[in-house]
């Protein structure tokens, strides 16, 4: 897998990453301790087909 770390400003980390079977995904980590996982399009990687919002339980 290879990971891709940077860092937003006011926001916090984004953490993106691509499966062994080519899916781009990320984990945005929120300054206040919200974590966001993102499910990109195939086709397109800057396009977010979902979002999940996580409780710091799920996170």
């Amino acid at each position: 897998m290879r990971f891709e770390r940077t860092v937003m400003a006011g926001i916090g980390v984004c953490q993106r990453f691509t499966t062994a079977k080519g899916q781009r995904a990320a984990v945005i980590s929120h300054v206040n301790g919200q974590r966001d996982l993102v499910v990109y399009h195939p086709k397109d990687p800057d396009t977010a087909l979902h979002t999940l919002v996580l409780a710091r339980s799920e996170a």
